[in-house]
């Protein structure tokens, strides 16, 4: 006899699963034992000669079916001191709501898997067992124990296409829903209009309509090649703002020629950050705390110069906050003795 028998209280405990009940794999077993029929399997709580725990992968789920594969490695538990046939292996699970029973025993009579004893030093053997469960596709399949099976080129394999590829796609689809490519733009040399104050360093804008464009994109621009030349002598600002309808382009001078450029629109939420005056990183100053550098807000009785310098103003002391002369020597005597000058 050879192949995987689900006990009839495995199937059992497969058929109590609830709506998002988690199926916890328990421990795995290896043994020498054999039994001659599968009605006989079926009925069977526990291996027919259990030898030895044994470990597995993790579980892999895709839709309503779990494989993982059941090892057994004779370095396992501090060493094998007796090597044996392993002619069976079980599998036990439980449930949130449901106590642990076997839930599935391997037959490997007819054609055995010896293992020898393991030395220190030498090579570690392995015996590996796949094997296939089919649970309801809303029931998350655990283990209560440590993966500890070795991983072929196979698994590696296997694991990125059927988890890390998956996980990989659903967050590119994520980013990707949050940027939008407006592709080439032009941007003309006519319309642009000054400040009536001069707007720091550069004080000439031009307001482009685009009709995509909201207040809480962020916009990457990049300038095409042959426009490199124009955008330089008029001095373009790296940076645009994004506004409900428009994009808001600045300047040092109006540009002699129309400027291409390419522009990628990043929603909040995306890569980018949360929109206004934007440039390549979209970087958003967090506000500073005890433990975050940050930025902070000018309160009162505080004056800011053109240069940045900051000057605390309008705040004074009252004489009762005010140390005297007679203050400070009295506090310096208590330190240091009467006689201190």
């Amino acid at each position: 006899m050879y192949g995987i028998v689900f006990t009839t209280v495995g199937e059992a405990l497969l058929a109590s699963l609830g709506t998002g009940e988690s199926l916890i794999i328990t421990r795995c077993m290896v043994g020498s034992g054999s039994i001659g029929s599968r009605e006989a399997a079926k009925a069977l709580t526990d291996l027919v000669q259990p030898v030895a725990a044994a470990t597995s992968t993790k579980p892999i789920q895709k839709d309503n079916n779990v494989s993982l594969i059941v090892e057994y490695r004779n370095d396992l538990n501090g060493g094998l001191e007796t090597g044996f046939d392993i002619t069976e292996f079980g599998i036990w699970a439980q449930t949130g709501s449901q106590a642990e029973v076997m839930l599935l025993r391997g037959e490997l009579s007819d054609h055995p898997h010896p293992i020898e004893a393991y030395t220190p030093g030498s090579g570690v053997e392995t015996q590996r067992f796949p094997v296939s469960v089919g649970v309801r596709d809303d029931c998350p399949v655990t283990l209560a124990y440590p993966a500890q099976a070795f991983m072929t080129a196979d698994d590696v394999t296997n694991h990125c296409i059927s988890v890390v590829l998956p996980l990989f796609l659903a967050q590119a689809e994520t980013i990707l829903a949050h940027i939008k490519t407006l592709g080439e733009v032009l941007i003309p040399a006519e319309g642009w209009g000054q400040a009536t104050q001069e707007d720091g360093e550069f004080p000439y804008y031009l307001e482009m309509p685009c009709s995509e464009v909201l207040v809480t994109h962020n916009a990457e621009v990049m300038v095409d090649d042959n426009s490199l030349r124009t955008a330089w002598d008029c001095g373009l600002s790296p940076t645009m703002e994004t506004l409900d309808g428009y994009l808001r382009f600045r300047a040092r001078r109006i540009p002699a020629e129309p400027i291409l450029c390419h522009i990628t629109l990043f929603r909040e939420g995306g890569t980018g950050g949360t929109g206004g005056a934007t440039g390549s990183g979209g970087y958003q100053l967090p506000i500073a705390s005890e433990t975050t550098l940050g930025g902070v807000m000018i309160g009162d009785n505080i004056d800011i110069d053109e240069d940045g310098r900051i000057t605390p103003t309008g705040a004074t002391l009252s004489e009762e906050q005010t140390a005297t002369s007679q203050d400070i020597q009295g506090i310096i005597s208590d330190v240091f003795g009467p006689d201190t000058e």
